[in-house]
């Protein structure tokens, strides 16, 4: 029995001891202080147009020091750094050439290599932006040292094409993890196709287009004639609200789709000028023509992974494949994979990143001894669990008028960091979503207008979507008092015509018409932020509704489709909406369907349960298989194959 009570004591300092530890850690800051505007993309736009720049050495003065301090970021610098002295290094002083030659042979590449610092690495486009640049580096410098580590070009190259072909091989396999993010595709975009133009490994040239084929399949199947707003893997608020205020991608829509002047060609400038200046990709037709279609369409596909797949799917572990699924989906401490985490961060010695250091609690020796730190995370159900981007299931609906899509019920109940499920896009202009606000702020993830307290459980049919929410919920560990409503965007300033009528909604833009029912009464919101970027705030734009048990419903139709916004708003209105059972039950019946969602177990549409786990794709252009090896995509006479296996990338034509 003494020993007994001594024991306690001592496993108590044991655990006291690595806790201190975890807070006196110190952590390397993210970014300068102050913050300094780096001035690499308008070099390189000069450089792209002969224009003057006298004053390079002293412009790119603030980058070499950005990226030489490793800052979060340095990597996108780094990619406009190499594609300056890759394409226009014979415009360069040989001064500036030394400095960025001394820039990229001094850089740190990936998280096992030397060097503590806060540079976000795991995330799906930091992977291929490090990993492309490191390779790029090594084939330009072969035989020089890379005084981070001492190994020479050639091994950072061999380093470098792994895990380049890693993350190709999950990318055609499972899609992109980050899955339609209009705020992180031009990233990749840009590593993508760095990469792909400037490497001499033809076959790894060859593979790297094919995953940019299909990065602008994702693209031209999800927009509404160029307008690029999707259900989204990660997404902040103002790239929910329209194409026209948050699409990152829109100037590069409209360049290589110029029947849509949803961007500006004449300023493309930062990120997307890697692909701009892109010498050789050539956008295949196929693609092309279904950015183009305006036939009405049901697009089904599979994006990313569940957690809870990984280790069948032998992506879990330690390998750089694996961390990088793992990382790559934000998945840290779910049950699953806490252990592994904490393994590979201890290994790494990255507990003082600034991102990675609130982890530094799980790296406690007592509980890693006796394997807890799995009971533990499932006893906790943290909101960080969360943060892991689950394979998303996309059901999206697109005629000539609109588009909707939704992560058919992802994550129904748990916190969305920045997760978006759901998107009604009826023009540029104009996207309509809902959540839960996390805070009545819009700053850090989740917030106001950036993922969502819980999530509701989403079904899309056609042109409708449902959504229930659960308001009357047990916090978890670490979650703050709930906010006692749920809420749409709904920007009066950007429709041409709105009617608000007790719980219902109705809003005309141009011939495009979208109705928005809710369990309760709606009210304006006064909330005010600057994510909202130029809109005009006197102006109502949030409406909210209140009570435990909520759903909305969004139906989007058009002229073409119901005639006149009269005719529409009658018919909505005479639709039967039934919600059940305690709130767990809601019903809806719309031009001859019936569908039904029952809370957190599955959706019936007319009698027949829906089937909600997707092919990786599944529609009129493409029917593919989840890692299957080979893609075709077909649009209007055109055909597009992609094998990787056998290095074929074919475009044919029917006759």
């Amino acid at each position: 029995m003494k020993y007994f009570l001594l024991i306690i004591p001592a496993v108590f300092l044991w655990i006291v001891f690595d806790v201190v530890r975890a807070l006196l850690r110190k952590k390397i800051p993210d970014l300068p202080n102050p913050d300094n505007n780096t001035h690499e993309g308008e070099i390189l736009t000069r450089l792209a147009t002969d224009a003057p720049i006298e004053d390079i050495d002293e412009k790119l003065e603030d980058t070499f020091r950005y990226i030489n301090s490793r800052y979060d970021c340095a990597d996108f610098k780094l990619h406009t750094l190499l594609r300056i002295y890759l394409q226009f290094g014979d415009k360069l002083p040989l001064e500036t050439k030394a400095q960025i030659r001394e820039t990229i042979l001094n850089f740190k590449y990936w998280m096992d290599q030397p060097g503590k610092d806060s540079m976000c690495f795991w995330s799906e486009n930091h992977q291929i932006l490090f990993s492309s640049a490191e390779y790029l580096a090594g084939q330009t410098f072969p035989d020089d040292i890379f005084s981070n580590d001492g190994k020479n070009g050639r091994e950072h190259m061999k380093l470098a094409a792994a895990r380049i072909e890693d993350w190709m091989s999950l990318r055609f396999q499972y899609g992109f993890s980050e899955w339609y993010s209009n705020v992180y595709y031009v990233e990749d975009l840009a590593a993508m196709s760095n990469l792909a133009e400037f490497t001499k490994d033809q076959n790894q040239k060859n593979k790297m287009y094919m995953i940019i084929d299909l990065f602008w399949f994702d693209i031209a199947s999800h927009s509404l004639k160029g307008a690029f707003v999707s259900t989204s893997g990660r997404m902040y608020a103002r790239h929910r609200m329209s194409s026209d205020k948050g699409n990152s991608l829109r100037d590069a829509i409209t360049w290589l789709w110029p029947e849509y002047p949803v961007g500006d060609i004449r300023n493309i400038h930062g990120m997307l000028n890697n692909f701009v200046l892109n010498k050789e990709y050539k956008l295949p037709e196929a693609i092309r023509n279904i950015m183009t279609d305006e036939n009405p369409q049901i697009i089904l596909a599979s994006n990313g992974i569940n957690v809870n797949e990984m280790k069948a799917e032998g992506l879990l572990g330690q390998e750089d494949k694996q961390i990088m699924m793992q990382f790559g989906k934000e998945a840290f401490t779910s049950p699953e994979l806490i252990a592994n985490t904490e393994k590979y961060l201890v290994k790494t010695k990255m507990f003082n990143n600034m991102f990675m250091n609130p982890l530094g609690f799980i790296n406690i020796s007592f509980l890693k001894l006796f394997h807890l730190l799995a009971p533990m995370s499932k006893m906790l159900k943290s909101p960080s669990d969360t943060v892991a981007l689950n394979r998303a299931n996309v059901y999206a609906y697109r005629t000539k008028d609109y588009i909707m899509a939704t992560a058919q019920q992802y994550g129904t109940d748990t916190c969305a960091f920045q997760q978006h499920i759901f998107s009604a896009t009826l023009h540029q202009s104009l996207s309509l979503f809902t959540s839960w606000p996390s805070k009545l702020s819009d700053g850090g993830s989740p917030s106001f207008f950036i993922g969502s307290f819980r999530l509701p459980h989403a079904f899309q049919h056609k042109n409708t979507a449902i959504m229930i929410y659960n308001l009357d919920i047990k916090k978890h560990f670490a979650e703050k008092k709930p906010l006692d409503f749920t809420h749409i965007y709904f920007p009066t300033e950007f429709m041409d015509e709105h009617i608000i009528d007790k719980s219902y909604a109705f809003c005309r833009k141009g011939d495009t018409y979208a109705a928005v029912i809710a369990s309760g009464d709606l009210t304006f919101g006064s909330m005010r932020g600057k994510e909202l970027g130029n809109y005009d705030l006197t102006k109502p734009y949030e409406l909210r509704q209140y009570g435990s048990k909520q759903f909305w419903i969004f139906e989007l139709s058009s002229l073409s489709e119901d005639g006149s916004f009269e005719n529409f708003i009658k018919r909505v209105k005479s639709n039967p909406v039934k919600f059940e059972n305690e709130g767990k039950n809601l019903s809806y019946e719309t031009r001859g369907d019936k569908i039904t969602v029952i809370y957190k177990q599955k959706a019936v549409v007319n009698g027949q349960d829906a089937n909600t786990s997707y092919r990786r794709f599944d529609s009129a252009y493409s029917v593919t298989e989840r890692k299957a090896e080979e893609i075709t995509l077909s649009c209007g006479g055109a055909n597009l194959t992609l094998n990787p296996g056998k290095l074929i990338r074919r475009e044919d034509f029917d006759r």
